[in-house]
């Protein structure tokens, strides 16, 4: 059973002015800060393009996570947070029955609450070097904050919160996790976008698209291709074409899972032979399109 989605869908007629914080990139609009999502064991929800991040709590249960860096990943068991970035392509399963609670936050507040990157955190990063790059970020929920989350869900369900005490809310989770959390910890679950330079992530993203090559991209976004590649690297931790590589093999992941498209369709949306994404998904999601067709 799919459930395709979109994180804009819940939307809520705000107050003239969101609650004043000490942070000026407040993003309060008629967006809900607040999702929860429940899912069945096997239902499956996906968003292309997500407009704003996301922390991902999840509560109950255990589902499994793609996005555009991660492929597959088991998040759950015990209750943990992981975190989806904005214009990040994000495919999530049930592997069990589920309930997430999401908190949007538009990415330039992580430095406002000191969740992400800064210049002088050159001994933490070092901390950080050290842990797995091909596993997605997750860290286990404190049990205080974990209390704040189950309120949160209660009032939801009972339409207590309107935007400003949505804003509140989220003001109270976001300083927890500052204070509950080590330095190390946070810039291992926000590394993806740590955040250097916003303006030449923003212009890569504006200008991707799912057939795009490296070479393409540079020339539409009118950075010369060397100076694009070292910003690129220095902006996302890794390289062009394996930035590449990793989100068309999400997209691919949900065209297969979520659409009725026919591997014909798809291989020719990514300007693929059949055969050519055959190889691809054998190589890169471990096996061929058929067979997921027939686990779905």
């Amino acid at each position: 059973m799919h459930k395709t989605d979109n994180m804009t869908d819940s939307t809520i007629d705000p107050a003239s002015d969101a609650v004043n914080s000490t942070c000026e990139n407040n993003d309060s609009n008629r967006q809900a800060l607040f999702r929860i999502e429940r899912l069945a064991k096997d239902q499956m929800v996906s968003y292309y393009k997500i407009p704003r991040s996301a922390l991902v709590f999840v509560l109950d249960g255990t589902v499994r996570v793609s996005t555009d860096v991660y492929i597959k990943q088991t998040v759950g068991g015990e209750k943990n947070v992981f975190v989806v970035h904005e214009c990040d392509n994000v495919l999530i399963r049930g592997v069990d029955d589920a309930v997430m609670l999401y908190c949007f936050f538009n990415s330039s507040m992580a430095f406002c609450y000191g969740l992400s990157l800064k210049a002088s955190d050159d001994a933490q990063i070092k901390k950080v070097r050290h842990r797995p790059k091909d596993e997605l970020p997750t860290l286990p929920i404190p049990k205080l904050l974990m209390e704040e989350l189950e309120l949160t869900r209660k009032e939801l369900a009972s339409n207590l919160l309107d935007i400003r005490f949505m804003e509140l809310k989220r003001y109270v989770i976001l300083m927890m996790l500052s204070k509950l959390f080590r330095r190390d910890d946070l810039i291992y679950m926000f590394r993806y976008k740590p955040g250097e330079d916003f303006e030449f992530s923003e212009l890569v993203f504006r200008h991707y698209s799912c057939d795009v090559d490296a070479q393409e991209l540079a020339a539409l976004t009118g950075v010369p291709i060397a100076t694009f590649n070292r910003k690129f690297k220095k902006a996302f931790g890794m390289s062009v074409l394996h930035w590449l590589n990793t989100r068309r093999k999400i997209s691919i992941l949900m065209d297969l899972t979520t659409t009725d498209m026919t591997i014909k369709e798809i291989a020719a949306k990514y300007n693929l032979t059949p055969n050519y994404l055959s190889d691809f998904c054998k190589k890169h999601l471990g096996d061929t399109p058929s067979s997921f067709r027939e686990k779905d």
